[in-house]
């Protein structure tokens, strides 16, 4: 009897083991999705190094990207249309206090403005020195909206606002054509 049973026995692990290693195998090389969402700068910096790195060690994973407007991003959050957001967390704001997040770094804020701007050989420059110069904001969907809105508010200024924009690009474009100036980060 002893002989019998270990026969089994032994057929049975091996197929356990068989078992165990195909699944392995498949979870390797099954494909996996994360669908990340990021503001318009950060899809140009942080996220091709990012997404490099991660497909160097997990090589199968399928990655969607989105970009846009940060607040739209969260909404995109909130209703588990994406599985991560790379953009900000406003301080003081309650709509996304069901997310959980992580800050990555700080960013310090500057001011961009055109080399013909009489201000442009500065190296540094108050609020009040361009308060009455034309700005050239963010969309208020945008993480810096509410960031250089607030500050205005703080200092008790009210910029004279000629464009608003959802990108870095079409802001950087704006200064480098004369229109205004802007404080990015």
């Amino acid at each position: 009897y002893g002989k019998v049973f270990l026969e089994h026995i032994s057929k049975a692990l091996k197929a356990i083991d068989t078992g165990r290693q195909e699944i392995t195998q498949m979870a390797l090389t099954t494909k996996k999705t994360i669908r990340i969402a990021s503001t318009y700068s950060l899809s140009l910096s942080l996220i091709p190094t990012l997404v490099k790195n991660f497909t160097q060690l997990n090589p199968s994973t399928i990655f969607h990207l989105k970009q846009g407007p940060n607040l739209e991003l969260l909404e995109d959050l909130s209703r588990g249309e994406t599985d991560f957001v790379f953009g900000r967390i406003i301080p003081g704001e309650t709509r996304y206090e069901n997310i959980e997040h992580l800050s990555l770094y700080s960013e310090n804020l500057v001011i961009l403005l055109h080399k013909d701007n009489p201000l442009a050989d500065r190296d540094e420059l108050t609020m009040d020195e361009v308060k009455d110069e034309n700005f050239i904001f963010f969309h208020e969907s945008t993480g810096y909206n509410m960031i250089v809105t607030e500050l205005f508010r703080s200092l008790n200024i009210s910029p004279q606002i000629r464009y608003e924009v959802y990108d870095n690009s079409t802001c950087a474009a704006l200064v480098s054509a004369n229109q205004g100036i802007a404080l990015v980060v």
